[in-house]
């Protein structure tokens, strides 16, 4: 018997336990609060520009965040969604994926998204409108008459305030929004 190698793992098992960070439901690494802080940290949401017509691309979902950076100073910033997220073609839904285009036509085609607490999701999170589902899923028409399905993500361990109040995704930061120049 291998006693050595099994007080090994046994150790290994509880220093993880034990230490300060937390993995998620996906798995990924988060250090406690860090949800929290981004919330507190920041003000968040989709910019949101509806279809031209039924056949026109959905259009770049764009998360808009208002931070602070070290120095407590706003800064304003601007993160497309398909940067973030790809899209399971077999389970319908989102995915953490880096540069995954998963709101596009090819992918979960999802437009009309909103970020923060709402009657389908009280915890701020990530819900978009994806005509990519099956038919009998398809439960509402949304502008310009797209039949489409509601799709839930949890954003948690994907977007994170990077640093200079810069909120990010997978490493891949914002785009700084510049300042208007004062009247």
């Amino acid at each position: 018997m291998h006693y050595p190698t099994l007080s090994l793992l046994a150790t290994a098992y509880l220093a993880a336990l034990a230490t300060s960070t937390e993995i998620t439901e996906r798995g990924l690494r988060q250090f406690p609060g860090e949800r929290q802080f981004l919330i507190n940290s920041c003000d968040v949401e989709v910019l949101d520009v509806a279809r031209a017509s039924p056949t026109a691309p959905p259009p770049p979902q764009l998360l808009i965040a208002r931070c602070k950076n070290n120095n407590g100073e706003e800064v304003r910033s601007s993160l497309n969604l398909n940067r973030c997220l790809g899209w399971d073609a077999t389970e319908h839904k989102f995915t953490p994926q880096r540069d995954g285009n998963g709101l596009t036509r090819t992918n979960g085609d999802c437009a009309n998204c909103l970020f923060g607490p709402h009657a389908q999701s009280p915890t701020p999170n990530l819900i978009c409108y994806c005509a990519n589902v099956p038919m009998a899923d398809r439960r509402r028409v949304v502008p310009p008459g797209i039949s489409a399905a509601l799709k839930t993500f949890n954003m948690d361990s994907v977007l994170k305030l990077g640093n200079g109040g810069l909120i990010e995704c997978h490493g891949i930061p914002a785009t700084l929004i510049p300042r208007r120049p004062a009247d």
